[in-house]
């Protein structure tokens, strides 16, 4: 039986926790939505150093791709290290880093970051949903997405599409009111979702399409990274 694209409710699996080290650190865990598992990664605050990459690093334990982009460079702000290497767009939301703290904005652009990557899509703003969102063609369409996102304590939540696992935005977003998130953006999704999570014992990844198949059919990389290596 098909599961209708417009269902509100989502349902929700226990967590099955991949870290059981009592000492404060990211944790990964997985959630089912409707039929099929997502990869969450939670990093509590202070537990990982985050900065923003054009392009996906050699060495990290955690990345993610970020801006929404055309042949051109990335759509949205882009700050590395304080120099801004892409102009800021109307609306959406970001990930930045300032004074060594990463955090989520929705539609608010953050003052001085030393790293910022820009969304052009708000999933959840002051704990509530982006509902507008919901009602566009594209939000209803299943595919793999990702949800980066902030907690009350500030937390960060990365939520993305297991290999298996095409959902809406709706569903997603649900996924992260669940979790408890307050402040969300959504990456670009699709071929470009790319991203590895680890909570410094295992580790997750996920890439949408190979790079040679990328190449043979002429579809451009990510032009942005979310960055995160643990700090214990």
């Amino acid at each position: 039986m098909r599961i209708s694209i417009m269902l509100i409710s989502i349902a929700l699996s226990s967590c099955t926790m991949l870290n059981h080290d009592k000492v404060i650190r990211p944790v990964i865990s997985s959630e089912t939505i409707i039929a099929c598992q997502m990869n969450v990664l939670k990093v509590p605050v202070g537990t990982a150093k985050f900065s923003v990459s054009k392009r996906r690093p050699a060495n990290a334990d955690i990345y993610i791709n970020s801006n929404f982009f055309d042949r051109r460079g990335p759509i949205g702000e882009l700050i590395i290290a304080g120099k801004r290497t892409s102009s800021r767009t109307k609306g959406g939301g970001y990930f930045f880093v300032r004074n060594g703290i990463a955090g989520v904005s929705a539609y608010t652009a953050p003052t001085n970051p030393s790293y910022s990557t820009q969304s052009i899509l708000v999933g959840i703003n002051d704990g509530k949903v982006n509902s507008k969102l919901f009602k566009r063609s594209h939000a209803k369409e299943r595919d793999y997405r990702s949800l980066v996102g902030t907690n009350s304590a500030g937390d960060l939540y990365f939520i993305a599409s297991s290999r298996t696992c095409l959902v809406t935005i709706r569903e997603i977003v649900n996924l992260g009111k669940h979790l408890g998130i307050q402040e969300a953006i959504l990456p670009d999704a699709g071929s470009s979702v790319d991203y590895q999570f680890s909570d410094g014992a295992n580790k997750i990844s996920m890439k949408a399409l190979p790079a040679i198949v990328k190449v043979g059919l002429k579809i451009e990389e990510p032009k942005s990274y979310i960055v995160g290596n643990i700090q214990l």
